[in-house]
């Protein structure tokens, strides 16, 4: 019998600086709702469809998220990234092209790496 593979259905970071995340994701439109699961533990949700990107207060240093990497499909990059250099955010590697899809690199305030994706249109010659 064969079933199709399951779906992402929720990305969740532990930090203990959820109100730095929280701004920094505003940046590309996140809005995220504040709510507390049912043991009381204080947590921000997003949801697009059907994924759920979920921001929890931690206390210890070693409940943290470590090593997270997620991507996000965007219409444009640079305004973004005029945005966030505004903010102070440094950590932006270049921007590179590779099959008509134009890429950037940085890191979240708890280290993760964001990658933006966006379509590149090829420039016709007149």
């Amino acid at each position: 019998m064969f079933a199709p593979p399951p779906k992402i259905n929720i990305i969740a970071i532990n930090s203990m600086n959820p109100e730095k995340l929280i701004e920094f994701y505003w940046e590309f439109g996140i809005l995220f709702n504040k709510e507390r699961n049912e043991s009381g533990q204080l947590f921000y949700s997003y949801t697009y469809d059907a994924l759920r990107f979920e921001i929890y207060e931690v206390f210890k240093i070693e409940d943290t998220s470590k090593n997270l990497a997620v991507t996000f499909f965007i219409d444009t990059i640079e305004p973004y990234l005029e945005n966030l250099k505004l903010k102070g955010y440094k950590e932006i590697v270049v921007i590179w092209i590779k099959d008509n899809l134009q890429y950037t690199r940085l890191n979240d305030p708890d280290g993760h790496t964001i990658q933006l994706v966006t379509q590149v249109t090829a420039i016709k010659s007149t």
